[in-house]
Parts: C-alpha cells; sequence; structure tokens
C-alpha cells in the first residue's frame, strides 16, 4: 500500500465521526466495499461490525482500543490543523467515487464544513449521505436518469448560471447564488434529466433511495 495515498480500484466508503445507522454503512459497503474511517469515524465502524481497512486524520477521537485493531501500517496520522479529518481522508486517498457517511448528521457546523469540502473537492466524485437524502457537487455537465416526480434540489455555494430539461423549474435565465436564487424542492418531469452549469459551485440534493443512479451518472 502507498504510504502516502491509499488506493482502491472500487468505490470507497468513508465514515465521519458524527452517528452513522448500520444499515447505511451496509448499504455503502455493497456498492463501495473498501472503508476508511476518518479519525473518530473508526468507532462507529467498528460498533456496527466492520474494522476499517484504513484510519486517516489526527487521531484525537478514535479510542484507543479501536486504533489498536487497525495494523500501524493501515493508519494515515495526519496532524495539521487547517482541514478537517473528512478533507484530510479525501486528499490521502484515491477511488473512482467515494460514499461520505456521518458527515451530514450530528454538529451544524461539521455539516457545513463537509459542504464546502463537497464543492471544493474536483479529483473524484464524493457523495454525502444521511438518513434521508444524499448531496454531491454537480458536473458542468450532468445526465441522470431518475423515476418522474423525483425531488432533485440545488443549492449554489457560489454564483452559477444554467440550463436544464426534465426539471418542473427551468434553470434557464436564473442567476444562482448563496445570497439571492437557490433551487430548493425541484422535482423530475422526464426520466432523463439534463443539465449544463456555468461552473461546479453547485450542489444537488436527492432522495438517498436513488444513489446507485447518482453513482452511475457521476462515474462516467
Amino acid at each position: 500500500m502507498n504510504q502516502s495515498i491509499v488506493q482502491s480500484a472500487t468505490g470507497m466508503t468513508l465514515i465521519g465521526a458524527a452517528p452513522v445507522k448500520r444499515k447505511q454503512i451496509d448499504m455503502a459497503l455493497k456498492v463501495a466495499p473498501f472503508l476508511v474511517a476518518a479519525d473518530g469515524g473508526a468507532d462507529t465502524a467498528v460498533l456496527a461490525g466492520h474494522v476499517p481497512d484504513v484510519i486517516i486524520g489526527d487521531m484525537d477521537s478514535v479510542s484507543a482500543n479501536v486504533l489498536a485493531s487497525v495494523p500501524a501500517e493501515n493508519r494515515r496520522q495526519l496532524t495539521e490543523q487547517d482541514t478537517t479529518d473528512f478533507e484530510k481522508s479525501l486528499y490521502s486517498i484515491k477511488a473512482p467515487f467515494v460514499i461520505a457517511l456521518g458527515v451530514m448528521s450530528g454538529r451544524l457546523d461539521h455539516t457545513l464544513a463537509a459542504l464546502n469540502v463537497l464543492v471544493r473537492y474536483r479529483k473524484f466524485p464524493v457523495i454525502a449521505v444521511n438518513d434521508v437524502d444524499m448531496c454531491f457537487a454537480v458536473p458542468t455537465r450532468f445526465r441522470i436518469e431518475l423515476p418522474v416526480k423525483t425531488r432533485l434540489s440545488l443549492f449554489p455555494f457560489a454564483p452559477v448560471q444554467g440550463s436544464a430539461n426534465g426539471l418542473l423549474w427551468p434553470l434557464d435565465d436564473v442567476a444562482f447564488a448563496p445570497f439571492g436564487k437557490i433551487g430548493t424542492s425541484n422535482e423530475t418531469t422526464l426520466p432523463k434529466v439534463e443539465m449544463e452549469l456555468s461552473n461546479r459551485n453547485m450542489l444537488a440534493v436527492l432522495p438517498v433511495a436513488h444513489l446507485q443512479a447518482v453513482i452511475t451518472a457521476l462515474v462516467i
């Protein structure tokens, strides 16, 4: 294993320190079987019956007994304090895609920090998942197949413009911005949705039931 970058030919499941239900972890591992824990997320993984393949972070939240259950060569201790353990984990791994659990539940400031990372991170698709929804940065050209009347909300983290086909509320001629127009509770009107955006500063939020459709659309 590369000592600087953790690599996998399959998708990775990344568990953060916020609460995660066992069924969420089991669901994610079916499609992303390589398990990475961001610091205290290792305790959550072990409690659900899964020993992480790798632990990444400053190691200030993971319990001593869980840390000892993972071989030293499979730990990445990164002590710098300019980034969260979620971001540390992302820049330390390489995979076709990542499903991130335990980053959109728990403390609100941690959730906002995770959403900020989703917008800024560009190396591979990252899908953050909680009990109800999933969230990801929308590529500038995006096509996805979903059942008609699927909720598809859009939230800009910077000014964004675009166009779309297959959505109830059109995107054309709309100046989206975090301090202005946003796209909460849009929905699909066709089985295939197509979007073109001016940049990658838009987050999409969909029901977690459509995770496989999102993976298919993002991993091209």
